[in-house]
């Protein structure tokens, strides 16, 4: 008989992305020192830009730290309920390469993975070890608690210290919490970080071309977004990826643009859209969604759309268009909880709060005008000054601009500002690509 025909080997995007699954995460040689590096002499802080690997690192020392404690009771928290799943995932995958699939269960049974808002009942000194996803969303009151729960160990000189490691990127301050740097007075005492930060230089998430326009919209050195400069610089830590050659300044270049140097892949620039409506914004992103099913041969999986508001509106249009699609988050959403990471059969939607810590290959970032309006629907807007609003906005930016590997799309309601911003960069950025 004749020998049974080869596999069908998807072409197109969809090809592209089955050919990197089966490599699984390349972790850089920075990644795979700072998995090993010893944080057994109290607390630390790890920062990292979107992608750099910071939830990996976390599962990979709390892992070792299960293996060289045995019997150790540890806890993994953060404010965000949707990054349980993940950070359940990620701890496996750490755990079954480090002791084996056999023992996966039981050491897996020595962890609590739970967002801070679940844990008040607990009494102090309840764990062993305690480490922190995403800690800048965090308040000084929340980091509090969760240092209170940490068992303190003493030295053979006398020196009591807590394993509380955190993990995070100011950029990614979508709740404007007040950065750690200027939280000293009001963490426990001893809680200082300085000498005992490592900082992730490296990404393998996003493409240099999705970076630079995340970078450029948020940090705006062309004035695109005519309004008062909410001191972004900072906050992104722009100096000192410069500093380390993560980041050109516009200075540096002849577009007078940030260039991203923390990656070395290429890829191509976001598309970016506006549309008469919010319908027909939903309409053709579902049917740009079933053309790259249909024609691409990209699974539903590997699609993620986020939305700063109601991202079942997207869902909607999806089902319509008959695509398999699911909402977590927002109004008419599924619990954040329950959103997927792995054996997934569906486009995921969700909020750009419920996305932090995803990953996808191809993005939809839509709804961009809501980033224009958020003191109407957003807690504790009148608390706030415009400046701290402004920041959230482009904070929210980033974190829903970065989220893709391969292929972004950025589209809202024409007249947006990010939209109009974004558009502007995506232009210039164009003119000034090195040729292939």
């Amino acid at each position: 008989p004749p020998p049974p025909p080869p596999p069908l080997v998807p072409v197109g995007l969809g090809g592209e992305i089955e050919g990197g699954r089966d490599v699984g995460p390349l972790f850089t040689q920075e990644q795979v020192s700072l998995f090993e590096r010893r944080f057994d002499d109290g607390h630390h802080l790890v920062r990292g830009v979107a992608g750099s690997g910071k939830t990996y690192v976390l599962a990979h020392w709390a892992a070792r730290y299960l293996l060289e404690n045995p019997r150790a009771r540890v806890l993994v928290s953060f404010y965000n309920r949707s990054l349980a799943p993940l950070v359940d995932k990620l701890l496996v995958e750490a755990l079954t390469v480090r002791a084996g699939a056999e023992k996966v269960r039981a050491l897996k049974a020595q962890v609590t993975v739970k967002h801070v808002g679940a844990l008040r009942r607990l009494e102090p000194h309840a764990f062993d070890a305690v480490f922190v996803d995403e800690a800048q969303d965090m308040d000084a009151k929340s980091l509090a608690s969760l240092h209170a729960l940490v068992r303190p160990s003493v030295g053979e000189d006398g020196r009591e210290s807590r394993c509380f490691q955190l993990f995070m990127d100011d950029s990614q301050n979508v709740y404007g919490q007040a950065p750690i740097d200027t939280l000293k007075e009001q963490l426990p005492e001893g809680l200082s970080f300085r000498g005992r930060t490592r900082v992730l230089k490296e990404t393998f998430r996003a493409t240099r071309d999705i970076l630079d326009v995340a970078f450029n919209v948020v940090l705006d050195p062309l004035r695109q977004h005519r309004v008062t400069d909410p001191g972004m610089r900072e906050y992104m830590k722009a100096g000192e990826l410069a500093r380390e050659r993560l980041l050109w300044l516009p200075e540096e270049t002849l577009e007078g643009l940030y260039r991203v140097q923390s990656t070395e892949r290429g890829g191509v620039l976001p598309q970016v859209k506006a549309f008469a409506s919010s319908n027909s914004e939903a309409r053709w992103v579902a049917k740009e969604v079933a053309r790259l099913v249909r024609e691409e041969h990209v699974h539903p999986g590997d699609i993620l759309v986020v939305a700063p508001v109601m991202p079942a509106s997207f869902t909607d249009a999806l089902r319509k268009a008959g695509v398999p699609a699911e909402a977590y988050g927002g109004k008419g959403g599924r619990d954040v909880a329950d959103f997927r990471v792995s054996g997934v059969d569906h486009v995921r939607a969700t909020t750009v709060f419920s996305c932090k810590g995803h990953e996808c290959p191809v993005v939809f970032f839509a709804g961009l005008e809501a980033l224009d309006s958020i003191e109407a629907w957003m807690a504790g807007a009148r608390q706030r000054t415009e400046r701290e609003h402004e920041r959230i906005r482009r904070a929210m930016f980033y974190v829903g601009a970065t989220r893709a590997m391969k292929r972004q799309y950025l589209t809202g309601v024409r007249g947006g500002r990010f939209l109009q911003v974004a558009a502007s960069y995506v232009e210039t950025l164009s003119g000034h690509r090195p040729a292939p």
